[in-house]
């Protein structure tokens, strides 16, 4: 009768070449009961050789646990590429979107910081010009002024016996206040201060002398105003230019005009007003 695997223990004996029963590999089996001392000696080579094959179970826990876990990573795999690739797919979408907009509005940005810094830039340059232009003005009023102011200085001198108290005092008034307007650089009050100043001149001259109203005129042009004695333009008067000359070395055409004060034949202070709008202080013109 065949003995229940329970009863018996299955031993291999390790004495290599000094036991048949080690070399050819036989499982000795060996009744239980004879092995509750402890392990027997080989019935072969009687040596404390014997080693107990354990016959191995199986570890179904371990089983159960390496199921669940293929379970769970099964589950892992199907959630990682059918839902949450997926979420990262549209998590980078949307970065790379939320970038794109916050590179272009940088870039906006930059190019509105550019253009406000050309506009100013422009602002700047025209300010510069403008400035410059208003200098070379007030520059030019200046010299003008202090041409008028010689020039009508030098005519009071020459003229004070010959001029009645009332014109004198309108000329001085006149030229204190072209004073003042140099003084303080003012503009405006320069140019308006030109003709009042030559219609001052007119009074005084002519309520001082004889006025001749004819008498010679430039081959080059024709005089409306008063003369001396001699019938030379003296006074505040107007001289047309009717044939093409030459005036302090620049060509005057036939339309332009000289408004001044005169004094015997000469150009003592005045304006030569030019067919292109410019504008030029003559004095001491000799216009005969």
């Amino acid at each position: 009768m065949k003995k229940d695997e329970k009863d018996v223990k299955r031993y291999h004996c390790i004495n290599y070449g000094a036991c048949a029963k080690a070399d050819s590999g036989e499982i000795i089996e060996i009744d239980a009961l004879e092995t509750i001392g402890g392990t027997p000696d080989c019935p072969c080579c009687h040596q404390h050789t014997l080693e107990e094959i354990v016959k191995k179970s199986i570890n179904w826990k371990l089983i159960a646990a390496i199921i669940a876990l293929v379970l769970v990573l099964g589950g892992g795999a199907g959630y990682f590429f059918g839902v949450y690739q997926p979420q990262q797919k549209a998590l980078a979408l949307k970065q790379a979107e939320n970038e794109r907009l916050e590179a272009e509005k940088k870039q906006k940005e930059a190019q509105a910081e550019a253009a406000r810094k050309a506009r100013e830039e422009a602002a700047r340059k025209a300010s510069e010009e403008e400035q410059a232009r208003l200098a070379a003005l007030k520059q030019a009023a200046l010299l003008k002024a202090d041409s008028i102011l010689a020039a009508n200085e030098k005519l009071v001198q020459e003229n004070e016996k010959n001029m009645k108290p009332e014109a004198k005092v309108a000329v001085n008034s006149l030229l204190a206040e072209l004073r003042t307007a140099v003084k303080y650089e003012d503009v405006d009050a320069i140019d308006s201060l030109e003709t009042p100043i030559n219609e001052a001149w007119k009074d005084a001259i002519q309520k001082a002398t004889t006025t001749v109203t004819s008498g010679k005129n430039p081959s080059w042009g024709r005089y409306e105003g008063p003369r001396d004695a001699n019938g030379l333009p003296h006074g505040s008067g107007v001289l047309r230019i009717t044939r093409t000359t030459t005036i302090n070395g620049q060509t005057a055409q036939p339309g332009e005009r000289i408004e001044g004060v005169f004094r015997n034949g000469y150009v003592n202070m005045g304006t030569w007003y030019q067919n292109g709008g410019n504008a030029v202080v003559v004095k001491d013109l000799k216009a005969y």
